[in-house]
């Protein structure tokens, strides 16, 4: 018991850190998603989930590859907003990924 305690405690401080993205950061990672209303914690929660979900659509690869500048894929703005919209409601990335497949998958 003592040592689960333990570990507990041990893990507080990488639950509390949270990756934070500047809008200038993502600009560069998924320049066709407006981030820019997004606080840097909603944007390292946005680029968690576009770099681990694919785009079923036209484009054939991550979410953040298909918001690529060289991209045209109409579909991956269309995920992007769902995600964008998830996330400024608070979900958390686990939580929409499993939502964004479900729904696509």
């Amino acid at each position: 018991m003592r040592v689960a305690l333990i570990v507990s405690l041990l893990a507080l401080p990488a639950l509390a850190q949270q990756k934070t993205v500047t809008a200038a950061q993502a600009r560069q990672i998924v320049p066709r998603a407006d981030l820019s209303d997004l606080t840097d914690a909603q944007r390292g929660v946005f680029l968690d989930v576009a770099t681990e979900v694919f785009n079923y659509a036209g484009c054939q690869d991550t979410l953040a590859k298909c918001l690529g500048a060289d991209q045209k894929d109409q579909h991956a703005l269309r995920m992007a907003a769902l995600i964008k919209q998830l996330t400024t409601e608070g979900a958390p990335a686990p939580a929409i990924v499993q939502a964004v497949e479900g729904y696509y998958g």
